[in-house]
């Protein structure tokens, strides 16, 4: 509301207006995809906080949604570190909530360390999970606390293996 109202004085006042933007929070944030928004604050993908008196937890986009945005913690979520080589290599922070959905952010070599959020599902000890705006897909077995298996790009035809432990 403050930048609306300087901008809107300016305008009146005749003088020109480059752009008032906060970077980190509202409609010009500098990076929408990494960072949730909660009282004009930046808060970061992964990171849970209560909100109104519900337990949330920022998680990055998916394919529904190109932004940030907050998600309802559920109890019974474990969270879960993963590796995986290959053709590429990287880490991996993984939720996996009571009814077995699974979202996370991962990290590879070849993109710079660039952020690449995860989606997928745990069923019967089976886990399948994606990483929408690359192609990678990963699949194997968890249980007692430890998972593995292979994943696979099919559109730079490149694959591995994964390991994961839980963490908490």
């Amino acid at each position: 509301m403050k930048h609306v109202f300087s901008m809107m004085a300016m305008a009146v006042l005749g003088m020109s207006v480059v752009g008032v933007a906060d970077a980190d929070c509202g409609p010009y944030a500098s990076n929408p995809a990494s960072t949730c928004c909660y009282a004009n604050q930046p808060v970061p993908v992964g990171q849970s906080m209560d909100q109104a008196g519900v337990h949330v937890r920022c998680a990055g986009p998916n394919q529904h949604d190109r932004m940030a945005h907050f998600v309802r913690y559920t109890h019974g979520q474990t969270t879960w570190k993963a590796h995986f080589n290959g053709a590429d290599q990287g880490y991996c922070q993984i939720h996996i909530n009571a009814q077995g959905l699974l979202n996370g952010v991962c990290h590879g070599r070849d993109e710079g360390r660039q952020a690449f959020y995860v989606e997928g599902a745990v069923k019967h000890h089976q886990v399948r999970f994606g990483i929408a705006n690359t192609g990678a897909n990963f699949r194997g077995v968890i249980n007692d606390g430890k998972g593995h298996g292979v994943w696979s790009n099919t559109a730079d035809h490149t694959s591995g293996h994964w390991t994961m432990r839980k963490m908490s």
